[in-house]
């Protein structure tokens, strides 16, 4: 007996024990089980999905005659605070408390970001749901479902000490911001396992990136939501092969109300608006300030003394974002902008603070 063929006896006859206690078999549906085990702080108790929600779930984890998953690649890409990364753990928790000796892994950008997403929503519901919870043993970046043996991890870009792992879910959180080499090489090395085939699949939440800036996300995009390939005439699904897709672009849940989204224009630049509350590709060549701002603060300047205080903001950066300060000055209840600035870094470099050939030069920060 080789090695493949005792680990899949192995495997079943688990299966064997874990039908017998009824471990499995109260997990077929996932939306059933995610509605009754998954807990979420805002309801002190299981998250309720919508509409949309469940036609997502129901089409993109649905399997062929053969018990096999149709879709080795599924996208969920919707608006802001529409609880995609909570819904992500969700699907990641389903699986790994059904399938023996499991690896469930969650990657992001840094470590921080790995743990701060989908794997915190995993253990806040480890944390209240105390039945469910009991059934794992826990440490910072790793949970383990004990009954088994499935492991589920958080972990950063890193394709060197991450390849050739042979996940049942690699689960990427914000894949629009993966735009380094590191990031593309890991998304190769984790590519699905053949001896995985119909039982394991890529799962990505994310927002729309810039154009042009997203070499993971935006040609599975452009490959994958096309009208043709969209699958129901009431929800924004889409399907190819065995890639699967939800690009929402609107507001769906009650939550998302006119009032809200009327507060974010005045917060937000027109282009991270599009972006983060309406799912949308946008450019990241935009002017600082769009002009509809500065035009609705058109007025007199007021005097500026020579003593007069200002405030001075600024959020620095070296790499993958700009960095920008703003000067302002208050006259009685009205506020004057007295500088604004931005600097950017070059595509795969950083920022330069200081002009090595002229310190005095106010071009650099």
């Amino acid at each position: 007996m080789d090695n493949y063929t005792a680990e899949s006896a192995f495997a079943n006859d688990l299966i064997d024990r874990l039908l017998a206690d009824n471990i499995v078999e109260n997990n077929r549906d996932p939306v059933e089980w995610i509605q009754r085990e998954f807990y979420i702080p805002e309801l002190n108790g299981p998250i309720v999905l919508y509409p949309h929600q469940i036609a997502t779930i129901r089409e993109s984890l649905s399997v062929d005659e053969n018990g096999l998953f149709k879709y080795d690649l599924i996208i969920w890409s919707d608006i802001k605070k529409s609880a995609k990364s909570t819904i992500s753990g969700a699907i990641v928790l389903w699986r790994a408390i059904s399938t023996p000796n499991g690896r469930f892994r969650i990657v992001a950008n840094d470590l921080k970001q790995a743990a701060s997403r989908v794997f915190d929503a995993i253990c806040v519901c480890l944390d209240m749901n105390k039945k469910l919870g009991a059934q794992f043993s826990r440490t910072k970046y790793e949970l383990i479902h004990l009954p088994t043996g499935s492991k589920i991890e958080a972990v950063p870009v890193d394709p060197k000490g991450e390849a050739g792992s042979g996940d049942d879910i690699t689960e990427y959180t914000e894949v629009h911001m993966a735009n380094n080499a590191a990031a593309q090489k890991m998304w190769t090395e984790t590519t699905l396992s053949p001896l995985k085939f119909g039982k394991s699949f890529r799962l990505l939440d994310t927002y729309a990136g810039f154009v042009g800036e997203s070499p993971i996300l935006e040609p599975l995009y452009a490959a994958i939501v096309k009208p043709e390939n969209r699958i129901s005439e009431t929800y924004p699904i889409y399907a190819v092969g065995r890639s699967f897709a939800l690009w929402n672009c609107e507001p769906r849940l009650p939550w998302q109300t006119p009032a809200y989204y009327e507060s974010e224009t005045r917060v937000l630049t027109p282009n991270e608006f599009s972006r983060i509350h309406r799912n949308q590709w946008v450019s990241s060549t935009t002017t600082f300030i769009p002009i509809e701002l500065w035009d609705a603060c058109k007025g007199d300047m007021p005097a500026w003394g020579r003593f007069k205080e200002i405030v001075i903001a600024m959020d620095a950066a070296v790499s993958n974002d700009c960095f920008a300060m703003v000067a302002m000055s208050r006259h009685g209840n009205l506020t004057a902008v007295r500088y604004a600035r931005k600097w950017a870094p070059p595509t795969g470099g950083v920022i330069q603070y200081r002009n090595p050939e002229d310190p005095t030069d106010r071009n650099y920060p």
